[in-house]
């Protein structure tokens, strides 16, 4: 039994030292300085101003007043084996007009991802704006259009979008850049890596990304090739592209490719002039494009220009004759595969269409069925706490495509205030519903915790993230994770926030353990700046402080 407790503590003792768990992970202010994410085979590092590589496994990027915007930029760099891990919070970039300084092919956030390596970032509240045309110099260079998320290296990229982001970047440059191609001279980024996007834990987060003139929304810049690119998740995609740009896929004279969108995600598309909704831009082509299960695609290519035809909503940009006469070519639509398309469909406007939200399409696909004419659209009803709502979907003669229902969210309890006489109260996060609990009268009224950092994670063996499931049931908080290693890890100060929101009892289960330990006796074995790692391996179990000091004792 001795030699059993002293495996588990050591187990907990190397996963506290050399996993990348969020007891490390710290804050940073981004109006304090550009802020640089260094991560290597043997761990991650932050660097500003004069901190330079400060280890940090998880570190919160954030801004301490959202509304006023900063020029300082953001890097991400993944060296070959390693994983970055960040999150990006309430940040409000923007890079304007100000021709004295000079910001050329300046990304607001950099990603840069070597071969063999990955980054994972999640997006909450973001709001870049990278608009500004030109900075110094001669005003009709092509040097000076800023992405506001420029992906480079052969790496894979995962964005997991949590709450409203919305990106808008500056001539030549796509929204959320991916490059297969660097055509330009200013270098937008080459890499062959993989681009998912998703959302965080099943909860529909929201992207907007608007490209600049001949750039893609979610893509490539001008002359650049938008390829491997993977919408999934319930995230929710709005993608445009500016002038001669894709909304998703290739800028002006690329091509797009190898794009998928998949699991329930819900995408608009929409081409700039003579570019396509998905696929290629001005001149170029559109391939190996799929959208399967219950994913839910709007797709509009750009309008005919003076000089080239219209784009295809699914498929190649427009052209024109390479006679004196200069034709214009209308782009050609591509047949996305649809093998696996369950309950989702596509859905295809005419270039020029004002609202697809409400307009009929020009033809819609669903299993079972390909380019149907005639479909009325019915408007996606969002639930609220008490009712139920639904996806959008069509009506085709009589017959209901899409539309599934979503099940109304239910009340969300957090900030409970004491009433001073036995009981506290709290509003509901999303409606004006009230919900009251017993409490001690003396008990002060808990202070507003600024939330800017999970209060827990949890990890798996290789110190990433693993998805769970949480209940709350009176004072009880129990997390659930399918899997046979995983920490529950986080610090002092959360636990204690989540006490002041009602919480007295822990519960973890994996697959092959139960533990619960009570938040007061967890707080008891130390201070606020403590953390703590409750790591289950199969059946056995361990409770440890980061300090590698075991308090298993407090399990029950």
């Amino acid at each position: 039994m001795k030699q059993r407790r002293f495996f588990a503590c050591m187990m907990a003792l190397l996963l506290v030292c050399s996993l990348p768990v969020s007891a490390f992970a710290d804050t940073w202010y981004l109006e304090d300085g550009d802020i640089a994410v260094n991560a290597t085979e043997s761990g991650q590092t932050v660097s500003q101003g004069t901190q330079v590589n400060v280890p940090d496994s998880a570190p919160v990027i954030t801004q301490s007043n959202s509304s006023t915007p900063t020029t300082n930029t953001i890097t991400i760099t993944a060296t070959e084996n390693a994983t970055a891990n960040v999150t990006i919070q309430d940040v409000n970039i923007v890079i304007s007009d100000t021709p004295s300084v000079d910001y050329s092919g300046k990304a607001a956030v950099t990603i840069d991802v070597a071969d063999n390596a990955s980054a994972n970032v999640t997006l909450n509240s973001v709001d870049i704006d990278t608009t500004r045309t030109f900075g110094k110099g001669d005003a009709s260079s092509d040097g000076y259009g800023a992405a506001a998320i420029q992906i480079t290296g052969n790496g894979d990229v995962t964005m997991e979008l949590d709450g409203e982001n919305t990106v808008q970047s500056g001539a030549t440059r796509a929204g959320v850049e991916k490059n297969t191609i660097a055509a330009t001279s200013t270098d937008p980024g080459n890499g062959n890596g993989n681009l998912t996007i998703t959302d965080e834990n099943g909860t529909a987060g929201s992207l907007e990304s608007t490209g600049g003139i001949s750039g893609s929304g979610i893509g490539s810049g001008r002359e650049g090739d938008g390829s491997n690119i993977t919408i999934t998740g319930s995230a929710e995609v709005t993608a445009k592209g500016s002038l001669f740009g894709s909304g998703i896929g290739g800028g002006n004279g690329g091509s797009g490719s190898n794009i998928t969108i998949t699991g329930s995600a819900e995408v608009t598309a929409q081409g700039g002039y003579a570019a396509s909704g998905i696929g290629g831009g001005h001149g170029g082509s559109g391939s190996n494009i799929t959208v399967s299960e219950d994913a839910q695609v709007k797709a509009q290519g750009g309008e005919a220009s003076s000089i080239s035809g219209a784009g295809a909503a699914i498929g190649n940009g427009g052209t024109r004759s390479v006679d004196v006469a200069w034709t214009p070519i209308d782009g050609n639509e591509v047949s996305p595969i649809t093998d696996a398309l369950n309950e989702g469909w596509i859905a295809t406007y005419a270039p020029g269409t004002e609202n697809m939200n409400t307009a009929t399409p020009d033809s819609l696909t669903y299993k079972g069925a390909s380019n149907v004419a005639g479909a009325q659209p019915i408007a996606k009803q969002e639930p609220t706490c008490t009712e139920d709502g639904h996806r959008a979907g069509f009506t085709v003669n009589g017959t209901q495509v899409g539309g599934q229902t979503l099940s109304a969210t239910g009340h969300s309890f957090t900030n409970y205030i004491s009433n001073n006489d036995g009981s506290k109260t709290a509003k509901c996060d999303h409606c004006d519903a009230t919900h009251t609990i017993p409490a001690p009268v003396s008990e002060p009224v808990p202070e507003e915790v600024p939330q800017t950092a999970p209060l827990y994670r949890v990890i798996g063996q290789d110190g990433k993230a693993l998805a769970f499931e949480k209940q709350q049931k009176g004072g009880v908080l129990t997390i659930t994770v399918e899997a046979d290693f995983a920490t529950l890890t986080g610090s002092f100060s959360g636990m204690k926030t989540l006490k002041a929101q009602g919480v007295d009892t822990i519960v973890f289960v994996t697959n092959g353990a139960t533990s619960t330990f009570a938040i007061a006796d967890l707080l008891a074995q130390g201070s606020s700046t403590d953390t703590y790692a409750l790591t289950h391996v199969g059946s056995t179990v361990t409770l440890t402080l980061g300090n590698g000091i075991d308090i298993s004792s407090i399990l029950k």
